[in-house]
């Protein structure tokens, strides 16, 4: 699932031309969720400019709020990344 945010992120960023690209997978929930791979767990990928972020969320079983609680964290990290450059 790392991967796939990593390959999302760089490759929206690579097909639409622009400086960023973000990609979100993972088991939001109810239903879904194993052992390895829990309801809540998330991975969100960051590509900007020719550098890969990724970060791992361990959130809720409720699908809902995970949603909007990716959109929130994933922001923030966009948020640090571009203070930070």
């Amino acid at each position: 699932m790392e991967e796939v945010a990593g390959a999302l992120a760089k490759n929206i960023a690579q097909k639409n031309n622009t400086d960023i690209g973000i990609g979100i997978t993972g088991i939001a929930g109810p239903d879904g969720g194993t052992e390895k791979k829990p309801v809540g767990l998330v991975f969100v990928g960051i590509f900007y400019p020719n550098n890969l972020y990724i970060k791992k969320y361990n959130l809720t079983p409720n699908r809902s709020t995970n949603r909007e609680l990716t959109v929130i964290l994933c922001l923030n990290e966009v948020r640090k990344i571009l203070q930070n450059s």
